[in-house]
């Protein structure tokens, strides 16, 4: 099949600023278009140039990277404009069997329906509320105008259960199917043999609530003797970091907490393979890669209900998600660890990309 990937943003903006890269091969989109590629089929990824490498790189595939327009008002990291991408699906509309277009609420996706037939076009979606930009109004004028006039014709393929129930109050054509965000499964290597202590991967921001994390744990480590010698690893940077030491050393755990930094993929696999739990406690997010990363290293998720693939955890018993977990919680995973070990080792396979790409074919086949 010639399939075509449109999806601009690449990585995620801090406070409107696109981070340098000298490499976009870690991006999500460029390996789930690689899996596409590995399984046979021609393949072309299509990006805003303003997510471009520093450094000269080789692909398998065709990638694209177009211009962005009129940035003043189309945000290269929030809802571009290509005007070029009306002239590459015009001229090659013949030849496409399937575009995959991510999300609903972009120019992209318009500019697809105007140009491709729809019965060709795949909307990839994430969002599962409005956009809180200008009181929601973009959001809520586009989903209730532009994709009820334009795009209702189209399938949708959400990527969680809340983009399910979101996206289905404003389109009918909407796949049961979920199909998420895979990883590089063959950069992870599945351990049973767990160690006492607990991981959080993430930014130190305000937003990934670090801190409540080291306040459950120091709950945890003061609750039973037995449980004193446990540590809990930090790994990430960012602007929280001097305000969480300082909260490790006013309840004065200092020897039970760890700061490792930013992780390189090999440390990581290493670190998260051998804790007993990875913690989540964020106050925002969609879908969280890292619960992939630790199922395919065999690690159980303690989560609060926050993430949008929560539902995993929970319906194939990986861990435990709920919306106010406690240091109650941590003893439960630990008394139950094996049984979780046993069920993300069995679940590993279905969080590869080379599993989403054909889970998307499959449903698109189906639907069609």
């Amino acid at each position: 099949m010639n399939i075509v990937i449109i999806n601009s943003i690449l990585r995620t903006s801090e406070k409107g600023i696109i981070p340098q890269c000298k490499s976009i091969k870690d991006s999500l989109l460029y390996n789930y278009a690689l899996a596409f590629y590995n399984q046979g089929h021609n393949v072309t990824l299509i990006a805003a140039k303003d997510f471009m490498p520093d450094e000269l790189e080789v692909y398998p595939y065709s990638i694209i990277f177009l211009e962005s327009n009129l940035k003043w008002l189309f945000k290269p990291d929030l809802i571009p404009l290509h005007l070029k991408l009306f002239k590459y699906l015009l001229h090659n509309k013949n030849n496409i069997d399937l575009v995959i277009s991510s999300e609903v609420f972009q120019l992209n996706s318009l500019i697809a329906a105007l140009c491709i037939d729809k019965k060709k076009i795949i909307f990839w979606q994430e969002m599962a509320v409005h956009q809180k930009k200008f009181f929601k109004l973009p959001s809520l004028i586009w989903h209730n105008v532009i994709a009820k006039l334009f795009l209702k014709d189209i399938l949708v393929v959400p990527r969680s259960e809340r983009a399910y129930f979101f996206i289905k109050n404003y389109l009918a054509h909407v796949s049961q199917t979920l199909v998420g965000h895979g990883i590089a499964l063959e950069k992870f290597t599945a351990n049973t043999k767990k160690e006492d202590y607990f991981i959080s991967v993430a930014r130190l921001v305000p937003g990934k609530n670090i801190d409540s994390i080291i306040k459950k744990f120091d709950e945890f480590i003061k609750s039973d003797t037995k449980f004193s010698h446990y540590k809990l690893l930090i790994a990430g940077g960012g602007e929280e970091l001097d305000n969480l030491v300082s909260l490790v050393s006013q309840l004065s755990i200092n020897n039970s907490v760890i700061f490792c930094g930013q992780l390189s993929h090999h440390e990581l696999n290493n670190w998260l393979g051998k804790s007993k739990c990875l913690l989540i406690n964020t106050l925002k997010d969609n879908v969280a890669l890292i619960v992939s990363e630790a199922i395919a290293t065999g690690t159980p998720i303690l989560s609060n209900s926050v993430i949008h693939n929560d539902y995993i955890i929970n319906n194939n018993n990986l861990g435990i998600a709920k919306s106010d977990w406690n240091y109650l919680d941590i003893i439960k995973i630990i008394e139950n660890n094996n049984n979780y070990v046993e069920n993300c080792i069995k679940y590993q396979e279905k969080v590869s990309f080379d599993y989403y790409a054909e889970l998307m074919l499959e449903v698109f086949n189906e639907e069609k």
